[in-house]
């Protein structure tokens, strides 16, 4: 029903910002300022469908995709 993520960077000090984005491009989600080696729990109230996470530190990014199936 929710997915945990651990999120890592490159620079300790750096702040992160995670969004989560639907298909259609929306976002869905957006949290600031978090910092590396934090464990974010996401996803208990999205309805069913596919989800983009995208994690951005300065001019770094990463993303993963998450698929969220009927409870």
């Amino acid at each position: 029903s929710n997915y945990t993520i651990q999120v890592r960077g490159g620079n300790a000090k750096e702040k992160i910002l995670l969004q989560v984005y639907d298909v259609s491009g929306r976002i869905i989600e957006t949290r600031n300022n978090v910092n590396a080696g934090s464990i974010i729990t996401l996803g208990d109230k999205y309805r069913p469908g596919s989800y983009l996470v995208r994690v951005t530190q300065g001019k770094e990014h990463g993303e993963i995709k998450l698929v969220k199936l009927s409870d």
